[in-house]
């Protein structure tokens, strides 16, 4: 207490100090850091410290040009927030990006030129290699799946962790340090979430928050899976249409328009649709669930300040906000409940051709389920039911395990949204990520052992780094600590793509085996068979050779010598002249038997010619 009986407190940390004689209402903030008014006793770090210039409250507004707000955390009209590079964020930090005028379109749309112009390039290439990428694909088919196969499940892990990690740092967790941070920059565009790489902030003149966000995001994908689904029903129809009579076509159109809904469920656009949302859905739900948590700030003299924790332009006790609510509330059930239940449904309708009854009823067997997986292979079920080929990687009595898969990364990206302090939320991961990473070592459920095995090592790749977050917050180790611990996950997931790439080369040096390999087999059936016609021709005159013998037997032709087969064989030579030592042999047996016939005869004629004249 002063000696004039005025009571002094310590000042809080980010204001400064320097000065004495400081009363609340002429606090002066930091840069970096925000306070709301000129009787709040707490001071708060901006989520953009660029944003927030400090000083005292009494001089006006604490933020840059173009950036208000509580926190200055939204952009005004005609401003975005984007990176600037300025080299000083060397450990990986937050503080490079501020409002930025969308004159200057060198920080928003950069990213966006480049995918644009990639993707119309690749585009043309693809159109005018066509043929010859058609022919590839089929000639290295199975190569080039089995490649997908794992470039998807590296797809997988890495968005879980770079969403991951911006819930993290959204709760106020320690900033993931560099090399691995910067790592993960390069990969945020395998999150898909157009909102970070378009500046609609300078499309739109009133600004662009969250509730704009999730707007545009859950309600553009639904509108273009109804437009797909119009248009191939609106062909069906005109198809039956021009197939019909001219005076009968009224009187039809009608009767046909049910036929043509069943055709049009039938068609694999919603196989396709799923197939998109289930790169997309995380990022989705991600920012359904983030519609909801609200944050209190101090206001001074009772002032309640409450905003939303992902976007501090929306007020939580305002209108809009209550309306995010309800639609935040439709879009759950239409993304992250719905999602993975249409999935699994969808694949539980072609349970009998994925996982047949004779499998269930027998009780499996390596065998037996190595036949299925053949027999669904080629029955060219993805062809008729689209959607099964998310169940092709998997075991027959797995092929509900993507919309398990599904739900266990909305687990990690989006539930972990809803949690309003970073204790809860690093529990409920950890726990998720060791739970999901027993079950995928017990069950196995893919087919091929190579990719249940990189399956596994990726959910150790989510669950290694969930605990590196950990030790950020603990402040365990140091920061040469940090640093190696960093680097290592880095240099984890370079391996891990490396082995991608090695694995896809060894598959391809085994095709190559295997064709030479059946190249030595045909060469040895069509020498096999060159030889029985060799072996066959020689029977064939052997036989003729037998025939010509019995005809001079008939003739009378003797012989210098008798050979009884019964006592003496000629001795086969060999095993190439088997088949002629038997028609010699055969040769033989016929020459004595036409010998003895004629011996008989002879014998019979002259008893004949001695019995008296009288006796019968």
């Amino acid at each position: 207490m002063g000696a004039d009986g005025v009571t002094c407190f310590p000042k809080p940390h980010g204001v400064d100090k320097g000065s004495e004689g400081t009363e609340l209402r002429t606090l002066k903030t930091k840069p970096g850091v925000f306070r709301f008014t000129e009787t709040s006793e707490e001071v708060y770090e901006c989520p953009w410290p660029k944003n927030c210039l400090g000083g005292s409250v009494l001089n006006g507004t604490t933020c840059i040009t173009g950036a208000w707000g509580p926190l200055c955390f939204a952009c005004a009209g005609g401003y975005h927030l984007a990176k600037v590079a300025d080299g000083q964020n060397s450990m990986g930090e937050k503080d490079d990006h501020r409002c930025v005028s969308c004159s200057d379109m060198r920080h928003g749309w950069t990213g966006l030129i480049v995918i644009g112009t990639l993707a119309i390039v690749g585009a043309g290439v693809a159109y005018s290699l066509k043929d010859r990428l058609a022919q590839s694909y089929k000639d290295h088919k199975s190569r080039i799946k089995h490649t997908l196969e794992l470039l998807t499940a590296v797809f997988v892990t890495m968005q879980a962790i770079i969403i991951l990690k911006s819930n993290h740092t959204a709760l106020g967790g320690q900033e993931v340090t560099a090399p691995y941070s910067r790592f993960l920059d390069m990969m945020n565009f395998m999150t898909l979430d157009a909102i970070e790489f378009v500046p609609f902030a300078c499309v739109y003149d009133g600004g662009f928050d969250h509730f704009d966000a999730l707007l545009l995001e859950s309600l553009v994908p639904l509108a273009l899976l109804a437009a797909a689904m119009a248009l191939e029903l609106g062909l069906h129809i005109a198809a039956e249409v021009k197939k019909q009579r001219p005076n009968s076509m009224s009187g039809r159109i009608a009767q046909r328009t049910s036929l043509q809904m069943e055709k049009a469920k039938a068609h694999p656009i919603f196989s396709n649709f799923m197939m998109l949302l289930f790169l997309v859905l995380p990022v989705i739900a991600k920012r359904v669930c983030q519609s909801f948590r609200c944050v209190d700030f101090d206001g001074g003299d009772n002032e309640e300040h409450v905003y939303l924790a992902i976007d501090m332009s929306i007020d939580c006790l305002s209108v809009r906000y209550k309306t995010l609510v309800v639609f935040g509330a439709v879009m759950i059930i239409v993304y992250p409940i719905g999602g993975p239940s249409i999935l699994f449904v969808m694949l539980w309708r072609q349970r009998h051709r994925l996982y047949p009854p004779t499998l269930r009823t027998s009780g499996g067997g390596k065998a037996l389920e190595a036949q299925v997986i053949d027999e669904r292979r080629e029955s060219g079920i993805t062809q008729d039911a689209p959607i099964t080929e998310f169940a092709m990687i998997y075991k027959p009595k797995f092929y509900w395990w993507e919309a398990y898969n599904m739900l266990r990364r909305l687990m990690l990206t989006c539930a972990a949204s809803l949690f309003s302090s970073l204790g809860e939320t690093t529990v409920f991961v950890i726990f998720v990520s060791v739970v999901t990473l027993v079950i995928e070592r017990e069950a196995r459920p893919h087919v091929s052992l190579f990719l249940s095995g990189f399956t596994y090592c990726m959910l150790w790749q989510i669950l290694i780094f969930v605990l590196f977050m950990l030790l950020l917050d603990a402040r365990i180790t140091g920061h040469l600590g940090n640093v190696a611990i960093s680097s290592l996950l880095m240099g984890a997931n370079v391996l891990i793509m490396l082995v991608v790439i090695l694995q896809a080369k060894v598959a391809h040096v085994n095709k190559l085996k295997t064709m030479a390999s059946t190249l030595r087999l045909v060469e040895a059936a069509k020498l096999r068979r060159s030889t029985m016609a060799t072996l066959r021709r020689a029977t064939a005159a052997v036989k003729r050779k037998t025939g010509e013998g019995v005809e001079m037997s008939d003739r009378g032709q003797a012989r210098s010598s008798f050979v009884n087969p019964l006592f003496k064989k000629p001795a086969r030579a060999s095993t190439t002249g088997a088949l002629e030592v038997e028609g010699a042999v055969a040769v033989e047996e016929v020459e004595v038997v036409a010998t003895s016939a004629q011996r008989a005869a002879a014998t019979g004629s002259a008893a004949a010619a001695a019995a008296p004249a009288d006796e019968p």
